[in-house]
């Protein structure tokens, strides 16, 4: 026979090793669950979730290297702009002392420019007519150098007072008398338009006229 106070006993040790059997198995049922939840941010854990979401950044050491090799770039290109800054007198002074003197020796060249423009017996450089002779050519350089010919040409008629030119020493005369150095042979280009003449520094040879 059971009595009330059997059955309510039974009935709270069934209810006791439920519970037991419940907690023991309660990780197995919910743990997979939770863990699904704990990979929404901010549903639990929510900062540190979140945090592992966020972009990856490189490790300080890293970081550093990347800062000082930007620094040293952005140094290197500062210094190489003054390099060049520096140089760009320096080119300007040695072409100004080229255009001083006139080259001396076969084959040597300088930079100069035109100074001036004209005929053999006029400052004014014209073309002549056709079928006339003409009054000839003749230029001078910054540095000296002069060229005359009977003949009008071409390449200096197209150039102007200032145009930048190359002139090499073509040829010296040989034999002359002392202190007579007429005839010496220039090459000039003229830079702006690339165009070229050959031309005597003299009408006449050493020892001439």
């Amino acid at each position: 026979m059971v009595t009330a106070g059997g059955l309510a006993g039974d009935v709270a040790a069934t209810g006791r090793a439920g519970a037991e059997i419940l907690d023991g198995i309660r990780p197995a049922l919910i743990g997979p669950a939770d863990a699904v939840l704990d990979r929404v941010p901010g549903r639990r854990h929510g900062p540190k979730r979140a945090a592992a979401i966020r972009p990856v950044r490189p490790p300080p050491a890293r970081r550093g290297r990347s800062e000082r090799w930007t620094a040293g770039r952005k140094i290197v290109g500062r210094m190489s702009v003054i390099g060049l800054a520096a140089l760009v007198p320096l080119s300007l002074m040695a072409q100004a002392r080229a255009g001083e003197t006139p080259p001396t020796t076969v084959g040597a060249c300088a930079q100069s420019a035109i100074t001036h423009l004209g005929t053999r017996f006029s400052a004014t450089l014209t073309k002549p007519a056709e079928g006339t002779p003409g009054e000839g050519t003749s230029v001078e350089l910054k540095n000296g150098v002069y060229g005359i010919s009977y003949a009008y040409v071409e390449a200096i008629g197209n150039s102007r007072i200032g145009d930048p030119v190359t002139t090499c020493l073509v040829s010296i005369p040989k034999g002359c008398p002392k202190d007579d150095d007429r005839g010496r042979f220039y090459k000039t280009t003229n830079l702006r338009t690339l165009e070229s003449w050959t031309l005597p520094d003299s009408q006449h040879m050493c020892g001439g006229a």
